[in-house]
């Protein structure tokens, strides 16, 4: 795991905090994998709030995910619900502008996806 996180060129923080999705991943627990993401994007958004994060810390893990799950798991269906929420944490470097990131949006579909 940690060799394939290396050929991604992000900042190390984003790695850090994708690792535990990554592994539940690569053991194919992909639903246990959809829920860590929600968590993380609730706790996530909760911290932008607070002053914890930065939009771009999140949208970088968010990136990262996504960049992970298309070169290794393309073939898998996942919930349109974390496809959704994966797409949207993907915008949040434009948090406040038209084409930002919906946070409540992305609540719900973390919500949902828990809820499931």
């Amino acid at each position: 795991m940690s060799q394939k996180l290396k050929q991604y060129a992000l900042p190390e923080k984003p790695k850090e905090r994708i690792r535990h999705i990554i592994t539940l991943l690569d053991a194919k627990r992909f639903i246990e994998a959809e829920k860590e993401t929600a968590k993380f994007a609730l706790m996530g958004i909760d911290s932008i709030s607070s002053g914890g994060l930065t939009p771009e810390d999140l949208d970088n893990f968010f990136t990262l995910l996504n960049l992970y799950i298309e070169n290794n798991f393309s073939e898998i269906e996942f919930s349109d619900e974390y496809v959704d929420l994966v797409f949207e944490g993907m915008l949040l470097h434009d948090l406040n502008t038209k084409f930002g990131a919906d946070v409540s949006l992305m609540k719900k579909l973390a919500e949902k996806i828990l809820n499931n």
